[in-house]
């Protein structure tokens, strides 16, 4: 039986890690398009499927991801205004999730985004929850 060694067994364990990373960013994108397809032709404001914000439910306070269903569908249907008044912070998740997806394996520029998007959400969650005037705006519909 032929047996890799060396530089041989190198390269056959980095294609099968690679193939097996392309298989789970297939999967992944796979699981995303058929979630969104699924959003598309279901409108959370009126089906039951969808899951209530266990946070808000006990609280009677907004989280950082109240809206968020609502925000995305009125995205897919092309309403950007409507999404924006569900959750601002849409628009500004989605495309740093992005960019973290496809950004180099670059461990500090990973913990500078993180650590930006965290402050992001923590800072969104507490002005949307304060009931002075500009923040009330942040509170979904």
């Amino acid at each position: 039986m032929y047996r890799l060694t060396g530089i041989g067994y190198a390269l056959h364990s980095r294609m099968k890690r690679g193939m097996k990373s392309s298989l789970i960013a297939c999967l992944i994108a796979t699981a995303t398009v058929c979630a969104l397809a699924y959003l598309y032709c279901h409108d959370p404001a009126e089906e039951g499927f969808y899951p209530q914000c266990l946070f808000h439910s006990l609280t009677g306070l907004w989280c950082p991801g109240c809206g968020l269903t609502r925000g995305l569908y009125a995205c897919l249907h092309g309403d950007y205004l409507a999404a924006v008044r569900m959750n601002s912070l849409l628009f500004v998740a989605v495309p740093v999730l992005a960019v973290c997806a496809c950004a180099s394996r670059r461990i500090d520029v990973l913990k500078a985004i993180d650590n930006l998007l965290l402050t992001s959400c923590l800072l969104f969650w507490i002005l949307r929850n304060l009931t002075c005037w500009p923040f009330m705006l942040l509170a979904p519909l």
